[in-house]
């Protein structure tokens, strides 16, 4: 029989032969769970029958098995979870920012809503240099309620990077304004503010060059304005 889990069925094992439901599915082995509240492990499934849920002894069994086999398949889940999530820390500290970035993204698939397993694949991939991906996470997590004044530097540091300065300002000035003691949001404006003022000065230098150019095509001097 192919037992599937989630599934209704008889086993034998159980004294008052009630309804129990597949919870996990193992090779030979099933284990379920009985409708008077305990475990039960078949070797073989040779016995199991499958049923519908009206074939239970107990009025609201069906309900109380759902809901057993939900809590099951979610202690499962966070078991996975924190398994994850300490592969990836344990990862991070040892500088392997791309293998904790692929952990930490596990981690997700299972708790989609995990903050803590986005803000630590957002540093991670940071620090790898996936600046893309990094200010896609940390604008997530703005998004989503944690607009505190390390994300907002964070995602100003991966501007930076991707060489969005006015957004890396915008985002600094954001962190200064939840925190106006964050030295590090000062430091980053500085340098982007330096940054944007080269920019100017060279594109400045290029136009005084191209007015000449244009008001003395045969490179004889004159004045830049008439």
């Amino acid at each position: 029989m192919a037992t599937k889990v989630g599934s209704f069925v008889k086993n034998p094992k159980e004294p008052y032969v009630g309804l129990c439901i597949v919870l996990e599915v193992d090779g030979s082995k099933v284990r379920t769970w009985s409708e008077r509240g305990r475990y039960d492990v078949d070797e073989t499934r040779s016995q199991l029958v499958e049923v519908s849920p009206d074939a239970a002894i107990f009025s609201g069994a069906e309900v109380r098995l759902r809901g057993a086999y939900a809590n099951y398949q979610r202690r499962k889940s966070l078991r996975a979870y924190t398994s994850i999530m300490s592969k990836g820390t344990d990862a991070r500290q040892c500088a392997d920012y791309r293998g904790a970035a692929k952990l930490f993204t596990a981690a997700l698939e299972i708790e989609p809503d995990s903050y803590e397993a986005l803000s630590a694949r957002a540093y991670c991939n940071r620090m790898a240099h996936s600046h893309t991906e990094a200010m896609e996470d940390y604008t997530r997590l703005i998004h989503e309620g944690s607009a505190s004044d390390d994300n907002f530097l964070e995602r100003a540091l991966c501007w930076e990077a991707l060489g969005r300065l006015d957004e890396a300002c915008a985002d600094a000035e954001a962190s200064l304004s939840i925190n106006k003691t964050k030295a590090q949001a000062c430091d980053l404006l500085a340098r982007v503010y330096q940054k944007i003022s080269g920019i100017h000065e060279r594109k400045a230098q290029q136009h005084e060059k191209r007015a000449r150019e244009i008001r003395n095509p045969e490179g004889n001097l004159g004045p830049l304005f008439e």
